[in-house]
């Protein structure tokens, strides 16, 4: 990072912001410094006072519009943290940060040169106001862009993305349910047949043992045959 962050948790808790309306606050974020700057170079063509209250009103207007713009972001970047990953986390850092630079800073130049150009009503102060207008105009064309960048390459901020990462989500829970019922079936299965392996190999002990018993009977009769016919030939 460039910039460093600066938190602004007090505005973020002030009220519930509906999601998906960071694209359309952003319009009046573009659109009224550009007012600004031609109204201003009318002014200095034609000198009116009322020019000069119009611009100032416009400039209330922009801070305002730059305050919803970065509650309605913040709003959007809270929903797509919680189902993005790292590179979109850094993306849309890196495009807070210079959103909250603009509010805090970008706003508070181009009133102060404003409120001098007014009062001193010096050419000078009224181009520097201009010039102020114009590096306005220029971050703000290259934030658009990185606002433009998070829509196309993240899919940040579109109701239809969101919608089907959510789908995904839910599919992926699914899946995993299901990867872990195959697991306790397989688990269950395994423990049957280890069950099913020690009752035959017992059943194979019971047997053994019944054999070993039946030919140690049939020794010993034979045994006594063997020997009753001795004696008989004896006798």
């Amino acid at each position: 990072m460039i910039l460093p962050d600066i938190n602004l948790l007090f505005l973020d808790s002030i009220t519930t912001i509906p999601l998906h309306l960071h694209g359309t606050m952003i319009h009046f974020a573009i659109v009224l410094p550009v007012i600004l700057l031609l109204l201003e170079i009318a002014n200095m063509i034609f000198k009116r006072k009322t020019i000069d209250i119009i611009n100032i009103s416009l400039i209330s207007l922009l801070l305002i519009s730059l305050l919803g713009t970065y509650l309605t972001g913040m709003a959007d970047a809270q929903s797509t943290l919680l189902e993005g990953n790292k590179a979109t986390a850094n993306a849309i850092m890196e495009h807070k940060i210079v959103g909250v630079y603009m509010l805090l800073f970008g706003i508070s130049f181009i009133v102060m040169f404003k409120i001098i150009a007014f009062f001193a009503n010096k050419t000078l102060y009224s181009i520097l106001y201009i010039l102020m207008i114009i590096l306005f105009i220029f971050i703000s064309a290259i934030e658009s862009i990185s606002g433009t960048t998070l829509v196309d390459k993240f899919g940040i901020n579109v109701a239809k993305v969101s919608e089907m990462k959510k789908i995904q989500m839910d599919l992926n829970q699914t899946n995993n349910k299901q990867y872990i019922q195959i697991l306790e079936m397989n688990k269950t299965i395994q423990y049957m047949k280890i069950k099913e392996f020690n009752a035959t190999q017992t059943i194979n002990k019971l047997m053994d043992k019944n054999s070993t018993k039946e030919l140690n009977v049939t020794s010993k009769i034979e045994n006594k045959g063997t020997f009753s016919n001795i004696i008989k030939d004896i006798f």
